[in-house]
C-alpha cells in the first residue's frame, strides 16, 4: 500500500484525554448517513471547538461541506475523527470562503 499512514483520534480512554483538536485544524470525519447500513465515508472538515474534556464520550464542534457547497456545524465524537494532514490521499479539502 502507498500513501501516508492513517492516523486516527486515539481509540483507548487515556489517550483520547491527551488528544485534543485545535481550533483551525483540518479533519476527516467518518459519516455514517441514517439509513445507510452500515457504510460511511470520510468527509473533509474543519475544527471549530474542543472542550478537551476526559470524556471518552466526548464530542468535537465541526464545520464541513455539504454536496450543494453549503458549509454546516456538526458535533460529532472524537472517536469519528482524523487529522487530515496524515490521512490517506482523498480528493481535496474543500477551500473555506473568507467571511
Amino acid at each position: 500500500m502507498t500513501g501516508r499512514p492513517v492516523v486516527s483520534a486515539p481509540t483507548d480512554e487515556t489517550a483520547l484525554e491527551a488528544f485534543v483538536f485545535r481550533a483551525g485544524q483540518l479533519v476527516e470525519w467518518w459519516h455514517v448517513p441514517r439509513g445507510g447500513y452500515g457504510f460511511g465515508y470520510w468527509v473533509p472538515a474543519v475544527v471549530i471547538g474542543d472542550n478537551g474534556t476526559d470524556n471518552p464520550e466526548r464530542r468535537v464542534k465541526i464545520e464541513a461541506q455539504r454536496k450543494d457547497g453549503s458549509w454546516r456545524v456538526r458535533h460529532v465524537y472524537a472517536r469519528n475523527l482524523r487529522d487530515a494532514e496524515f490521512a490517506a490521499p482523498a480528493v481535496g479539502v474543500p477551500e473555506r470562503d473568507s467571511r
